[in-house]
C-alpha cells in the first residue's frame, strides 16, 4: 500500500470513529463525571481503541513503505538499500528500538514483536537510527502528531490498566486542558483543549490528521 493511500484510508477511518463522539456531543453536554452513563463509557472506549489502532496502522505503513521506497504527490522516496522486504524492515525497527547493532540483520514475521507504532517518541527514535530518505518529513510527522498521539495513548493505557499509576500519568498531562474530576479515564476525552477550545478528543484527532497530511507532502 502506498503512503498516499494509507493517508486517505486513515482520514476515512477518523471520520467513521468520530461519529460516535458527534452522536454523544450533539445529544447531551458532558461537564462532570455524573453526565456519563456506562453505555457512554463503553462507546467512548471502543471509539478510542479504534482511533488508536488506525493511527498505529498508518504509522506502520508510513515508515515501512518509506524504507522500502514509495512516493508522495511531490517527490519519489528512494528505498534504503538494506530494505529488501517488509519483514526485513520490521526486524530492523525492532533492533533499532532495542539499540541492537547491526540494525539490518535477519527478518521478523511476528507482529507482536514490533514496537508500538503510534508512539511518536518510539517512531522518532527509529527514524533517527534508520534514516530513511524522507527522515526529515517523518520527524515532522512525529512532532505534529505527538500532542494528539501522546494524550490518546495515555488515556487508552489508563482505560486498559485502570490503576493509580496510569491515573497519575493522565493527571500529569491535564495542564493543557480545562478539566473536571473524572470517574473513568475515557471521560477525559471530554476535557476541553485550552488552545483550541475543542473537546480533547477533537483536538487530538486534528493533530493526528495534520500529521498524516504532513506525511504525504
Amino acid at each position: 500500500m502506498s503512503i498516499v493511500q494509507a493517508q486517505s484510508d486513515f482520514e476515512s477511518d477518523l471520520g467513521l470513529w468520530l461519529l460516535v463522539y458527534e452522536e454523544l456531543a450533539t445529544r447531551r453536554s458532558f461537564t462532570a463525571s455524573s453526565d456519563f452513563t456506562l453505555e457512554d463509557e463503553c462507546l467512548l472506549e471502543g471509539m478510542l481503541s479504534r482511533i488508536w489502532q488506525s493511527w498505529c496502522k498508518f504509522c506502520r505503513t508510513l515508515f515501512i513503505q518509506s524504507c522500502l521506497g514509495t512516493s508522495t504527490p511531490s517527490q519519489p522516496i528512494l528505498a534504503l538499500p538494506q530494505a529488501v522486504s517488509e519483514q526485513s524492515v520490521s526486524q530492523a525497527v525492532i533492533h533499532a528500538k532495542k539499540g541492537k547493532h547491526p540494525y539490518w540483520q535477519g527478518v521478523n514475521s511476528v507482529l507482536r514483536y514490533e514496537p508500538t507504532w503510534g508512539d511518536c517518541d518510539v517512531l522518532l527514535d527509529v527514524v533517527n537510527k534508520l534514516s530513511p530518505a524522507n527522515a526529515t518529513n517523518l520527524k515532522d510527522v512525529c512532532v505534529i502528531g505527538d500532542p494528539g498521539a501522546g494524550i490518546l495513548q495515555t488515556i487508552r493505557n489508563a482505560a486498559a490498566h485502570n490503576n493509580v499509576e496510569t491515573s497519575l500519568a493522565l493527571q500529569r498531562k491535564s495542564a493543557a486542558y480545562f478539566t473536571f474530576p473524572i470517574a473513568h479515564p475515557v471521560q477525559a476525552l471530554f476535557w476541553v483543549d485550552s488552545a483550541s477550545s475543542d473537546h480533547l478528543i477533537v483536538a487530538a484527532v486534528e493533530a493526528l490528521r495534520a500529521a498524516s497530511v504532513q506525511a504525504v507532502l
